[in-house]
C-alpha cells in the first residue's frame, strides 16, 4: 500500500495544477539553503497585457505597434523589516521579455522579505566583462553591441513599426536601446512575502508600458540607440512603473 501512495500523489498533483490559471513558479522540494525565490513580471500596455503585433496609438495618435520589449534586471537584494538584508545576490540577473512572460528564479533566502532592491541594466564590471563568457542570460546577443566590452550590453529595448504613411498600417521600424552606464537604475519594491518555512515564494511585478511611452510621439524620433535625454526618460520610467502586485 506504501508503494501505491505515490502515483496517486502524483495524480492529484496534476489535476491540481491542471486547474490553475495564474502564473506559479516550479515546485521546489525544500532544503537548508532555504526558499527559491522566484520572480515574474506581467508587461501591460495600461490595463490589458501587451501583445507584441497588436496595434495601439502614442501621443500624436500614430499607429504603432511593439515587435520587442526586454529589459535587464539583476543584483537583486532581500531586506527584512529592520531593514537588514536578508540576501544579497550580486551574480543574478534576469532578462524580462514581453515575448514569453516566464518566472526566473533570482535566488534563495529564508525570512521574512519586506521589500527587494534591485539594478535595472548591468552593473559596470558586469557590462564591461566579456559576454562570450557569460551565463545565461548574459550571453544574449540580441542584447549586446556588438560583443563589444567597452559598449556593454542594451539595458531596455523597446522595437517595433509606427504608421508612416498614413493608412493606419504600422509598417516602419522604431528602435529604441537604453544602454551604457549612466542609463543603470536602481529599483525597489515593497514585497512583504515570508519566505520563512515554505518551499519557493513568487514575487509578482507589473510594468505598464503604456506609462513608459506617455507622450511620446514615435514619427517624430523613430530611431534612437544612443544615450541622450529619451532613453534618459525611458529608463527614469522604467524604474518608477516596475511596480509589485
Amino acid at each position: 500500500m506504501k508503494r501505491d501512495a505515490y502515483p496517486l500523489l502524483g495524480l492529484a498533483m496534476l489535476l491540481l495544477s491542471a486547474c490553475r490559471t495564474d502564473v506559479l513558479p516550479p515546485v521546489v522540494v525544500q532544503d537548508d539553503d532555504g526558499a527559491h525565490v522566484f520572480m515574474h513580471t506581467e508587461i501591460q500596455q495600461g490595463n490589458q497585457s501587451l501583445s507584441l503585433g497588436t496595434t495601439y496609438h502614442d501621443a500624436a495618435n500614430t499607429a504603432f505597434r511593439y515587435t520587442t520589449v526586454k529589459f535587464f534586471l539583476g543584483r537583486p537584494t532581500l531586506i527584512d523589516a529592520a531593514e537588514d538584508t536578508l540576501a544579497d545576490l550580486p551574480g543574478a540577473y534576469v532578462l524580462f521579455d514581453a515575448s514569453d512572460g516566464g518566472v526566473h528564479e533570482i535566488g534563495r533566502t529564508r525570512g521574512y522579505v519586506h521589500r527587494i532592491k534591485f539594478g535595472l541594466g548591468v552593473d559596470h564590471d558586469a557590462n564591461h566583462a566579456d559576454p562570450t563568457l557569460a551565463m545565461p542570460p548574459l550571453n544574449d546577443a540580441s542584447m549586446h553591441w556588438g560583443w563589444n566590452t567597452a559598449q556593454g550590453y542594451k539595458f531596455f529595448v523597446i522595437e517595433g513599426q509606427y504608421d508612416q504613411d498614413g493608412d493606419g498600417m504600422p509598417e516602419t521600424s522604431f528602435t529604441y536601446h537604453c544602454a551604457t552606464d549612466p542609463e543603470y537604475r536602481v529599483g525597489e519594491a515593497v514585497v512583504d512575502i515570508d519566505a520563512s518555512d515554505v518551499n519557493n515564494v513568487n514575487i509578482q511585478m507589473r510594468l505598464d508600458m503604456q506609462a513608459v511611452m506617455n507622450g511620446l510621439d514615435i514619427a517624430a524620433r523613430p530611431v534612437v540607440v544612443a544615450p541622450d535625454t529619451l532613453t534618459d526618460l525611458l529608463m527614469d520610467r522604467l524604474q518608477a512603473h516596475l511596480i509589485h502586485l
